[in-house]
């Protein structure tokens, strides 16, 4: 889809979206006959004006083409006969594909192929862990770089990619934490004050 609007010496086309054409409201134009008749001259009369590669957003004088309008509506329908026999071989074939998946011998067929690729499928190779180091199988996958979701979960938090700034709760120091820990206080010794005095401020806002 082109642009909403577009100028043609200082007249305004606005894309019509039912019909794909530009229009200029003033003068009830459209853009394609405009610039076909600022290079030719007037557009005879029973003639339309044919955009060659069928895009209608291509109006560069190239692709513009001057053809009595019965010629231009027979290429139109021809066109539009082919779009709609295209549409409908590829409805027919899904149709005809997914019936035939279901059918015996499509059954038939999913069951050899799975035969034949099953050992590619679940082929396995060893691998060294990348967090402790231990050797362990797996299938045949670039993204397996640990042994276990427990050493991915370490190595991730090792990296610190999910590390925040937190305010301690009791002194106000920041300090870093991960994000996904409920981790309030900088220190053991501020938590331990800190679930001591939390309770006695909110008792004494409460007074």
């Amino acid at each position: 889809m082109g642009s909403k609007f577009i100028t043609f010496y200082d007249l305004v086309y606005t894309l019509d979206e039912k019909t794909g054409y530009y229009l200029n409201s003033t003068k009830r134009k459209r853009l394609h006959r405009s610039i076909w008749e600022h290079h030719n001259g007037e557009i005879p009369e029973g003639y339309h004006i044919h955009h060659i590669d069928g895009n209608k957003n291509n109006n560069d004088i190239s692709n513009l083409e001057c053809m009595p309008a019965k010629e231009h509506a027979y290429l139109h329908g021809k066109y539009l006969e082919n779009i709609l026999k295209m549409k409908r071989i590829q409805v027919e074939g899904q149709k005809k594909a997914a019936e035939w998946h279901k059918s015996a011998e499509g059954s038939e067929w999913h069951k050899q192929h799975y035969e034949k690729h099953k050992a590619s499928l679940y082929k396995t190779e060893t691998k060294k862990c990348k967090y402790c180091g231990i050797d362990y199988e797996v299938v045949v996958s670039k993204a397996n770089l640990y042994c276990s979701n427990k050493c991915k979960s370490k190595a991730r938090r090792e990296s610190g990619v999910d590390d925040v700034t937190k305010n301690c709760e009791f002194c106000g120091t920041p300090f870093t934490s991960n994000k996904y820990q409920k981790k309030r206080f900088c220190t053991k010794s501020c938590s331990n004050k800190g679930v001591v005095r939390l309770p006695q401020l909110k008792n004494k806002d409460a007074l």
